[in-house]
This record gives structure tokens, C-alpha cells and sequence, in this order.
């Protein structure tokens, strides 16, 4: 039997599972095939999509059976998805941020592409001198050498969307300060020609090492009031030393 794992960056690795094998044995065939390190070195493990929301990612329990996991989502199925084939969406991220070294060239890859979707996202806040020196080093690992010669073209200023976080483009709103942000942006990618995709991803790395939220894990969640039940949006963010709510 086979099955397609998502990876960060809109990637997939197509793995095959014997019906018994359990999803620990699972990430270790991926490891092996991916490259990277053991799960407890790396923080990467494999979580499956929410059967009723599936924007939802839920980490899978390490002993469990993938079959017995697939065959659970199938039947938690959101009833008016019944009549309609469904497959479960694996993903395999990094869950946890554990300190880095000796991460392989894949590792890093993965890592950066997972970190600057989580950026654009606006998860936490970036200054936009980090956010444009972030964005253009992804824009040339994943397109190549910057094709807009003319800052001010149309194309030069909609590709901030795809790189740079929204929460920092929101500072930039009007047009003399959205094309000076653009014009930034273009620059730098412009400064990164011909610099090869890995080297790209190792830098993207260390320089979002020393991001104060780089190491941390962000989870968002519901919390029920004792007096009224209103559920009011919590985040808990985890590190290696603390838990913040």
C-alpha cells in the first residue's frame, strides 16, 4: 500500500505502509527517504487533517496503526462529505522547534518553506527589514533569478503578496508606501542572483535562529469561561523552558 505525505512548500512524497505498520514506523521510512534526522532531534512528525475542518493538522499518536488511524478519519467523516470520495491528508512537519544543529540540506529546505508559510500568515510579528531580507531569499531559492528589472511594474509590486506577511504589508497601505516596500523587496532578491537554492535555505535558517520567536510553537485554541461558557481565543506559545498563555 501506498500513500502521498505532504511536505511544507506545496511538495509530496509518495510512501508505501504495510497495513500493520505503525505510524512511528511510518516517519522512520521517511526519514530514511527524506534524508532527515529522528524525530526527537528534529521536531518533525506526521499529522493528519482534521476529518470535519480540514485546515486543522492533529499529530498523530507515534504507537498508533495507520491503518486503524485512516480507518477512524473515514468514519469521523463531516456527514455531507460521505457522498462525496474522500482521501486523509498527511503532513509531515515540523511540530516542534528544537534546537537546530546539524540539520541536513532537506531539513533545511522543509524548514524554511513551513516557516515563511507560517510568516505569511502573520503568526507572529516581523520587523520589515527581516520580513524582505526572508522573503527575497525564498523568492529566489523557489523561482530563481528576480525577473522584474523595472521595480515599479505591476509584477514587482503583487509578488510582496506571495513573499512578504501580511501583517507587515498591512503598515504599507497606501500607494507611495506599498511601492516603496515593493522597491525594497526587488532590491534585494535582485542582490541574490545566481545564489543556489541550498545555500538560500541554510541562510534563511540561521538568520531566523536568532529571531526571538524562532524557537517557540504556537498553538491556537478555545478557552470556556467558568462563569458564562463564552469561549474567548487563546494562544499557547511553547519553548523549551516556559509555556505562555
Amino acid at each position: 500500500m501506498s500513500i502521498p505525505i505532504h511536505l511544507p512548500g506545496g511538495e509530496y512524497h509518495v510512501t508505501g505502509f504495510d497495513p500493520a505498520s505503525s505510524v512511528a514506523e511510518v516517519i522512520s521510512d521517511l526519514e530514511c527517504d527524506l534524508g532527515m534526522r529522528p524525530a526527537r532531534e528534529s521536531g518533525y512528525t506526521l499529522l493528519m487533517e482534521d476529518p470535519v475542518n480540514r485546515t486543522v493538522l492533529v499529530p498523530l499518536s507515534h504507537s498508533a496503526k495507520l491503518c486503524d488511524v485512516i480507518a477512524k478519519w473515514e468514519t469521523n467523516l463531516h456527514p455531507t462529505s460521505v457522498t462525496i470520495p474522500q482521501v486523509i491528508g498527511l503532513h509531515y512537519e515540523r511540530f516542534l522547534h528544537l534546537p537546530c544543529p546539524g540539520r541536513s540540506p532537506i531539513e533545511c529546505k522543509l524548514s524554511a518553506l513551513q516557516l515563511h508559510s507560517a510568516a505569511l500568515g502573520g503568526v507572529h510579528g516581523m520587523e520589515t527589514e527581516l520580513a524582505t531580507c526572508l522573503g527575497a531569499m525564498i523568492a529566489q531559492a523557489t523561482q530563481g533569478n528576480c525577473p522584474y528589472h523595472n521595480i515599479n511594474s505591476a509584477g514587482a509590486r503583487t509578488s510582496i503578496v506571495k513573499y512578504i506577511p501580511e501583517n507587515v504589508r498591512t503598515r504599507y497601505k497606501d500607494e507611495p508606501a506599498t511601492g516603496k516596500l515593493a522597491a525594497e523587496f526587488i532590491e534585494i532578491w535582485q542582490k541574490l542572483r545566481d545564489v543556489p537554492a541550498a545555500t538560500l535555505y541554510q541562510k534563511y535558517c540561521t538568520t531566523l535562529d536568532r529571531w526571538k520567536y524562532s524557537k517557540s510553537t504556537l498553538f491556537r485554541g478555545l478557552y470556556s469561561r467558568p462563569k458564562d461558557g463564552l469561549k474567548t481565543p487563546v494562544c499557547v506559545n511553547v519553548t523549551e523552558k516556559k509555556l505562555t498563555i
